[in-house]
């Protein structure tokens, strides 16, 4: 007699969503609502994944005999929406559940829910290095080779300027509340206080390349992950730092919970 067998089916096959994507990932970021999923490959293209699930899992539970079950997805998740942009080097999220994009071309643009381009926020000569935005106060910090430019959501709000004071600065995060910025480069971290203008508070010498850099939500605490040397953590109130070496390979992505009190690293065998 011919015995059918029934594939294993894991937990990630009845609870998660995947997506194909031929090249490589560089970046990912969530929206400022949680709604999109936006995804930065090596070939300089950008996709959205909607985070609504058209097929929850709570919709897929059956109760049979007293015993629960969930049955697997009957259909695929929703498709990939697929942007115009191309040559695009990184994003970060933006206002009204969009996201800004840099491309080789110099120039950075505004990206809607839709993916459809909105605005360019700047067209220079001058590529850029690195850009953040900060959803509350709607500015944004743009360093394109040794400058600075610190612009509002608001046209009529006025711009800032500055020298970086680093040949390129490779890395931007605004802190949460969006009064410091930080700006992380080949051979130093500089802490600028971005109130209308961008004074330099700290300079922090760094033992190699930047590769991962974020903020604590409170505003205190600041971790930059380098590409050799291990992890810098910095006290932003008491203006010291400590170096973490202790890791064999770069350390690519930092975070910090909240919840748990905790500071998260990659760059080692284990997390």
């Amino acid at each position: 007699m011919n015995q059918q067998t029934t594939p294993n089916i894991t937990l990630f096959d009845l609870l998660a969503r995947n997506w194909q994507r031929p090249p490589g990932i560089r970046q990912i970021g969530f929206n400022d609502d949680d709604t999109l999923l936006a995804a930065v490959a090596e070939d300089g293209s950008i996709v959205f994944a909607r985070l609504a699930d058209n097929e929850p899992p709570e919709s897929r539970i059956v109760v049979d005999n007293g015993q629960t079950t969930i049955r697997p997805r009957a259909g695929r998740p929703s498709p990939l929406i697929i942007t115009r942009l191309k040559g695009a080097g990184r994003i970060c999220r933006a206002a009204a559940g969009g996201f800004l994009a840099g491309n080789d071309k110099g120039e950075l643009v505004r990206l809607s829910r839709a993916g459809e381009i909105a605005d360019t926020v700047l067209s220079g000569s001058v590529p850029m290095t690195a850009f953040d935005h900060c959803s509350s106060t709607g500015m944004t910090a743009i360093a394109a080779a040794n400058r600075l430019l610190l612009t509002a959501d608001d046209a009529s709000a006025p711009k800032a300027e500055a020298a970086s004071g680093q040949s390129a600065p490779t890395m931007l995060r605004f802190s949460p509340e969006g009064t410091l910025l930080a700006l992380a480069g080949v051979e130093n971290l500089e802490l600028r206080r971005s109130n209308g203008q961008l004074t330099k508070l700290l300079d922090i010498p760094l033992p190699s390349t930047p590769v991962s850099l974020a903020w604590a939500a409170d505003g205190r605490w600041l971790a930059v992950g380098t590409e050799t040397g291990g992890l810098v953590l910095i006290d932003v109130p008491a203006g010291r730092h400590a170096r973490l070496a202790d890791f064999p390979g770069p350390v690519r992505s930092v975070g910090f919970s909240a919840s748990a009190n905790a500071l998260v690293a990659a760059g080692a065998y284990r997390t």
